[in-house]
């Protein structure tokens, strides 16, 4: 079981913030990609911005947020990810190569922020730019 002090979660803008605090253990990595799948799938079609904090910056916690991502795909969930660990970043980027649905990966979480907000605005306006199809006259 993920222990509930390693993850908090905020709202900012619409979107949600979930932070993870600290280096899940081996056993803990299963748990806490579910946790997080289960998180961004209450809070679809909305966005999620996944902030790895330093201390939780490691391998382990690349495998959990990769799997919880890959859990969402098939829903089209918007994932972005903020960490200033460069290694961690390659971590997520090499597991993400051949995805039809990449999550982003940020080192700031402000550029995160507003790259996530605008993603929201492009999506929302793509889908009432679509044309009303009606049907012909028969």
């Amino acid at each position: 079981m993920v222990n509930t002090a390693m993850l908090s979660q905020r709202y900012q803008h619409g979107i949600l913030v979930i932070t993870i605090h600290d280096d899940p253990a081996h056993d803990e990595r299963a748990d806490l990609a579910r946790r997080l799948a289960e998180l961004m799938r209450a809070h679809h079609p909305a966005p999620v911005v996944v902030v790895i904090a330093d201390a939780a910056c490691s391998a382990s916690t690349a495998t959990a947020v990769r799997r919880a991502h890959r859990r969402g795909r098939d829903r089209n969930e918007l994932l972005s990810v903020v960490t200033h660990s460069a290694p961690v970043r390659r971590l997520l980027q090499a597991g993400e190569a051949a995805a039809r649905h990449r999550m982003v990966i940020h080192p700031r979480m402000d550029v995160a922020l507003a790259a996530t907000s605008q993603a929201c605005s492009d999506r929302a306006g793509a889908a009432s730019a679509e044309p009303l199809r009606l049907s012909q006259p028969t």
